[in-house]
């Protein structure tokens, strides 16, 4: 039983890291990663967090 749950677990881990969507270059602190709200925050507003978060 126990080696069906450590495969359960390894694998759905690797599904998991699958679905991550890939590091934006250059790094930001502020990231909209929402498909329902592309525009959460405008230009402006997501520079502005930006700048506040470093």
């Amino acid at each position: 039983m126990r080696p069906i749950l450590s495969l359960l677990l390894l694998l759905s881990s690797l599904w998991m890291s699958s679905q991550l969507p890939p590091r934006p270059v250059p790094a930001k602190l502020y990231n909209n990663l929402s498909k329902n709200f592309p525009e959460f925050l405008n230009a402006q507003e997501a520079a502005q967090l930006e700048e506040k978060f470093s």
